[in-house]
């Protein structure tokens, strides 16, 4: 079954929706959160509205390449963490108030830095990728843990499961990092280049995108564990936080591959690209941020 999601969702939009390049559940699942081209973010409560954030940076420089990166929740749901422009910001979920922000110095003094990449550990550490080549950890109030140079700087980047590790991915190389110093632990020099990554709430497994297939890492062991064949389409994955499902966005498909049974069943989205996925938090539903400015789901 497939539904659009939900129905003020479009209303609270212009005449043009911008396509939503970003959704995120809360973990509880009680908040969805959308980022689209046009920075508008928005955090609803079921089918309500009850935050509208504008990420834009008030520098007239930045605006011409302000994009947002990275939406995520904080593990106490009361903060909505974005990615965008120059800066790493911590929004109040119920009010939109900006809480706390976080601008990286100038490389060089003069050349802009832009985080890349965001994710939350299950203790409730934020990281962040910075484009200069950078990885920092924060706690969810704001304060710099560490921060660590980094030849690889990650355009994707996730906590394991017990929050111990912290992995990434750039064009060609797939890294993990203690997630407690920074220290960087293993490296794989990868032989094509990766797209995307999408990591399992529940095992140390991550999924890389090529062009052609999809790769499947155990971070704990430091393996490859196997490859699948992927199609043509935009680079979006997805895994689902309570099983071994993973979901890859295709030209006019969304396919859910069960890496239990290898079992496959695909999902029709010919009436719109898909720009990005996730999964509810009980796993029950899978949604799609599409280039209409539609959020789609359907039943897993």
């Amino acid at each position: 079954m497939t539904t659009t999601l939900p129905a003020a969702y479009e209303e609270s939009f212009s005449a043009v929706p911008a396509p939503i390049k970003m959704v995120r559940f809360s973990p509880s699942g009680r908040f969805m959160a959308t980022g689209d081209t046009e920075l508008q973010v928005k955090i609803w409560d079921g089918d309500q509205l009850v935050a509208a954030i504008d990420p834009h940076s008030h520098d007239e420089k930045i605006r011409p390449t302000e994009n947002i990166r990275g939406l995520e929740f904080s593990v106490d749901e009361k903060l909505l963490f974005v990615a965008a422009s120059d800066t790493v910001n911590a929004y109040s979920c119920e009010t939109s108030e900006l809480i706390w922000y976080h601008r990286p110095p100038r490389f060089f003094g003069f050349l802009i830095v832009s985080p890349q990449a965001l994710a939350v550990s299950p203790n409730g550490t934020l990281a962040a990728s910075f484009d200069y080549g950078s990885i920092a950890t924060f706690t969810p109030g704001g304060e710099v843990q560490w921060r660590k140079s980094e030849n690889y700087a990650p355009r994707r980047i996730a906590f394991s499961p017990k929050g111990k590790a912290l992995v990434g991915v750039d064009a060609f190389n797939l890294c993990v990092w203690n997630a407690e110093n920074g220290e960087r632990v293993h490296r794989w020099r990868l032989e094509n280049k990766v797209f995307t990554m999408a990591a399992s709430l529940t095992e140390p497994l991550i999924v890389t995108r090529e062009l052609h297939t999809l790769t499947i890492y155990d971070i704990d062991q430091f393996q490859r564990i196997c490859q699948l064949p992927s199609g043509r389409g935009l680079p979006c994955l997805a895994m689902s936080p309570v099983d071994r499902l993973l979901a890859s966005g295709e030209k006019t498909r969304i396919r859910l591959i069960n890496l239990e049974c290898q079992g496959v069943r695909d999902i029709d989205v010919s009436e719109s690209s898909v720009l990005s996925l996730a999964f509810s938090a009980d796993g029950k539903r899978i949604v799609a941020g599409c280039a209409d400015g539609q959020v789609r789901s359907w039943d897993v």
